[in-house]
C-alpha cells in the first residue's frame, strides 16, 4: 500500500505560522494604513485610505494594531465619525472606503467570526451574481479583480512566514507504518511501511519540506513526493491556484452553462491545466492501494470535487484523522467528519473508511518560546 498525506492550514498553524486569513487580512489593512499620509492617500484595487487633515502625527506599529483591532470589534470601518464608538473615545484619524464588495464582506465577517474562508464567500458572491439582474458584468468584474488583488496581497504576506521550530512527532507520524488495524478490508497480513508516500500540500508554504533537510529529528529521512496541488509561493512555473473547487454543487452547472467566461475563471479545476501536479496525483492514487492521512485540513467545500475523487477511489482503503486539540476539553475531530461526509456519496464506503477516533491522535502542536511569541510580527 501507498500513503496520501493531505496537508492543510492546520499543519501551517500549529507550527505557529500566522496563515489564517484573519490574520492575513488585518495585515493587508495595516499595511495600506501605514501607506496613507495627509496630502498622499493610499489607493489600490480594493481600498482608498485617507488619513484625516489634522492628524499630522505618525501612527506606530502598535497604534495600527490597536486601531484594527477596535475596528473590528466594533464593525465602524467606514464610519466617518471623530469619535469612534460611544466609550471608545478614541479620535478617528482615518477615512477609509472599501471600493470591493468581496473585501468589505470579508473584513465584516472577521469583525464578529473566530475564522473566514475567503474561497466559499467568493463562491457565494459569485452565485449571487448568476441570480441577480442587474449590472451582472460589473458585479463579476469587481469580484474578479478583487480575488486577483487578494491572491497577489496573500502570496507577499505568506512568503514573510517561516517556521522557526520543528516537533519530531511529525517526523514519526510521516514514517509511521501503515496500521493493520486500520484497513477493515483483509489486504494487509500485518502493519507495513507505504512503498510510496505522497504530500498532497495544499498549502503554498513549504514548511513540511524543513523536515527533509536533514534537520535533528529526522536526520535520515526517506524520500517523500511533495505535491504542490495549489501552487508554491513565487513559482511562475506552479502559481497559485486559488478560488472554487465544488463542481458537484447544483448551482456549478448552472455557472457551466452561463455565456460569460467571467463565472469560471477562478474555478479550481481550469487552473490544474497549468501544471503537471494534477496528473501526478492521478498517476500515484491509481498506482496501488493507498491510505489517506488528514494533517491540518478543513475538508472543505472549497476542494470538494478533489476530495470526493481522494476518497471514493477504488484503491483508497483507510482514511485517518488527525485532529486539532486545544488542551482545554475542545477537539475538532467530530467537525472533520461531518465535513468529511459531505465528499462522500457512498455513505456504507465512508463508515468503513474512516478510522475510529479511539485509533486516531490530536496533532502536535509546535511549542515557540515566549520570547519569539512576544516579538512583533513583520510588516
Amino acid at each position: 500500500m501507498n500513503r496520501l498525506i493531505l496537508l492543510g492550514n492546520g499543519f501551517d498553524l500549529a507550527h505557529g505560522l500566522k496563515t489564517s486569513y484573519n490574520d492575513f487580512i488585518k495585515w493587508y489593512f495595516k499595511k495600506c494604513l501605514a501607506s496613507s499620509d495627509v496630502n498622499v492617500p493610499f489607493e489600490d484595487k480594493m481600498l482608498l485610505v485617507q488619513k484625516k487633515e489634522y492628524y499630522f502625527g505618525l501612527i506606530n506599529s502598535s497604534d495600527l494594531d490597536d486601531y484594527i483591532n477596535l475596528l473590528y470589534r466594533t464593525n465602524l470601518l467606514e464610519c466617518e465619525n471623530e469619535i469612534l464608538g460611544k466609550s471608545a473615545n478614541i479620535v478617528n484619524p482615518y477615512k477609509i472606503t472599501i471600493k470591493s464588495s468581496l473585501l468589505r464582506e470579508l473584513f465584516h465577517k472577521c469583525s464578529y467570526n473566530t475564522w473566514v474562508e475567503v474561497e466559499n464567500d467568493f463562491y457565494e458572491m459569485l452565485k449571487e451574481i448568476l441570480k441577480s439582474t442587474e449590472q451582472r458584468d460589473e458585479k463579476l468584474d469587481d469580484l474578479n479583480n478583487s480575488l486577483a488583488a487578494i491572491i497577489n496581497e496573500l502570496e507577499i504576506y505568506l512568503s514573510a512566514q517561516k517556521p522557526t521550530h520543528l516537533n519530531n512527532g511529525y517526523s514519526e507520524i510521516f514514517e509511521s507504518s501503515i496500521l493493520q488495524e486500520d484497513v477493515v478490508s483483509q489486504i494487509l497480513s500485518g502493519d507495513q511501511q507505504p512503498n510510496n508516500t505522497m504530500i498532497l500540500n495544499f498549502n503554498y508554504t513549504s514548511t513540511v519540506e524543513e523536515y527533509f533537510k536533514g534537520n535533528p529529528y529526522n536526520p535520515q529521512p526517506k524520500a517523500f513526493r511533495v505535491n504542490y496541488i495549489h501552487g508554491k509561493l513565487n513559482r511562475s512555473d506552479n502559481p497559485m491556484i486559488f478560488g472554487f473547487g465544488d463542481e458537484l454543487d447544483e448551482d456549478y452547472k448552472t455557472i457551466e452553462l452561463e455565456k460569460s467566461k467571467g463565472f469560471l475563471k477562478f474555478i479550481k479545476s481550469f487552473w490544474y491545466f497549468k501544471t503537471t501536479n494534477y496528473h501526478e496525483l492521478l498517476r500515484f492514487i491509481g498506482s496501488d492501494k493507498y491510505q489517506i492521512f488528514i494533517l491540518g485540513h478543513s475538508c472543505g467545500l472549497s476542494d470538494r470535487t478533489m476530495l470526493n475523487m481522494l476518497f471514493e477511489h477504488e484503491n483508497c482503503e483507510s482514511v485517518k484523522i488527525f485532529y486539532y486539540d486545544n488542551g482545554k476539553g475542545y477537539n475538532n475531530h467530530e467537525d472533520l467528519t461531518y465535513e468529511i461526509s459531505r465528499h462522500f456519496k457512498d455513505k456504507s464506503r465512508m463508515r468503513r473508511l474512516i478510522v475510529p477516533k479511539s485509533r486516531s491522535r490530536a496533532m502536535p502542536q509546535v511549542e515557540i518560546p515566549l520570547l519569539e511569541q512576544s516579538l512583533p510580527a513583520e510588516n
